[in-house]
């Protein structure tokens, strides 16, 4: 079974072509987006193909103890990984000084639901940024963003 068939996303829209928006079932809304990463890793030709993911709920409130709203991320991620194919770069927002947390959860997360179909990197900036970096085993850039990647949890500047 898929990782996709495992899980029981809302119902999403997407507003964009890397724009996602779903109610959970308190009506909360949620964003979950890609961006240009290719800044990462400017000299590689891999960086063409480096997207920055995010998530977020849209309002100040959120629920903590929803698994619909963990799966229908997870959902999103993983169908936008299979068919566009890119290197996923996760940074945890560092504005409430919970970044570690982020890291973990995403970690978790990961761990979770990954069967194998992915590789995942992390990676720690200046002793307080923490990115991980996904990417698909199956992705034409596969091995040269391992070879060009820092070592698995090394501090990098």
């Amino acid at each position: 079974m898929s990782i996709i068939e495992r899980l029981n996303p809302y119902k999403y829209k997407q507003v964009s072509d890397k724009d996602y928006r779903f109610l959970n079932s308190e009506g909360i809304e949620y964003q979950v987006y890609f961006s240009d990463g290719s800044g990462y890793f400017e000299i590689h030709l891999f960086s063409i193909n480096v997207e920055i993911f995010g998530f977020k709920p849209l309002s100040n409130s959120y629920s903590n103890n929803d698994n619909r709203v963990e799966e229908t991320i997870i959902y999103i991620l993983v169908k936008y990984l299979f068919e566009k194919q890119p290197i996923i770069m996760f940074v945890c927002d560092e504005k409430d000084k919970r970044q570690a947390n982020r890291s973990r959860l995403f970690n978790i997360w990961f761990n979770k639901y990954n069967d194998d179909s992915f590789e995942k990197i992390d990676l720690v900036f200046e002793d307080r940024t923490f990115v991980s970096a996904i990417i698909s085993k199956m992705n034409p850039f596969y091995i040269d963003f391992k070879q060009n990647s820092p070592t698995l949890g090394d501090e990098y500047k």
